[in-house]
């Protein structure tokens, strides 16, 4: 079909799940007839999958990290600025005949890349409660280091094929935990799953977020203090998005 222009620019917002429910609603209608939006979503969906192993087994090439990093924190973020467009060249020329053959739109790749993992905040998509504008400031000439990777678990037998994957990224004085959750139940009307942190007697909230048809959920959260220190972590899900203790069932653990 023709190609409808306004809503095929809504494609990054629907793989972000940024659309309100009736935004939703209407992409997933022009969805169903686009072929060339369900081919870059079905290529973004099959890259998110394998972003964990890259993160993990992956050492980037000298220098390319930084030129990410900046990327990610300059002051006028746009995927169209010469850092992104360098760094995403870098990602190309080392992933993209190896582990990435294929993908056509890098120019989506790269604002979904960046803003999934380091730079939704900035952006206004984080569902966790850290203020983003009391924030502590991040200097872009300060490294990121994978701090830890913790793999959650299906609670509830009935939801098996969930799974749960946090990663713990820390620059200078400030962590960013970063929650991917697959295999979950879409949330219904106020409903929303929330991530747990315990440790000793005290627990706390890291968010809330929104799972649709395809049973993942992305969450960011900032550790005030910078440093990861809990006995537990959990998801459970909640009736809204209200709750300061735990109400619902808990679905991933560790």
């Amino acid at each position: 079909m023709e190609k409808d222009i306004n809503q095929c620019e809504q494609l990054t917002s629907y793989f972000l799940k940024e659309l309100t429910p009736l935004q939703r609603e209407q992409f997933e209608q022009h969805l169903a007839q686009c072929s060339s939006c369900q081919d870059e979503l079905k290529e973004l969906e099959g890259l998110w999958d394998v972003i964990p192993f890259t993160v993990e087994l992956i050492e980037p090439p000298s220098g390319m990290k930084d030129k990410i990093m900046d990327a990610v924190f300059e002051t006028h973020f746009s995927a169209e600025s010469e850092s992104v467009k360098e760094a995403m060249a870098d990602i190309r020329a080392h992933t993209s005949a190896s582990v990435y053959p294929g993908f056509r739109n890098w120019g989506l790749l790269s604002a979904a890349i960046v803003i999934l993992l380091l730079g939704a905040y900035l952006l206004g998509n984080l569902h966790g409660k850290s203020d983003v504008a009391n924030a502590p400031r991040i200097s872009p000439q300060s490294p990121w280091n994978m701090q830890k990777t913790v793999a959650l678990k299906p609670v509830d037998p009935a939801l098996s094929n969930s799974t749960g994957n946090v990663w713990f990224m820390q620059q200078g004085d400030s962590v960013q935990v970063i929650l991917h959750a697959k295999g979950l139940p879409a949330t219904q009307g106020s409903e929303s799953y929330q991530m747990w942190m315990t440790s000793g007697d005290k627990k706390w909230s890291c968010g809330t977020f929104q799972v649709g048809k395809d049973g993942s959920g992305i969450l960011l959260y900032t550790l005030k203090n910078g440093a990861v220190q809990y006995d537990s972590l959990g998801v459970t899900l909640e009736p809204d998005a209200a709750g300061k203790q735990p109400r619902g069932r808990k679905v991933l653990g560790i």
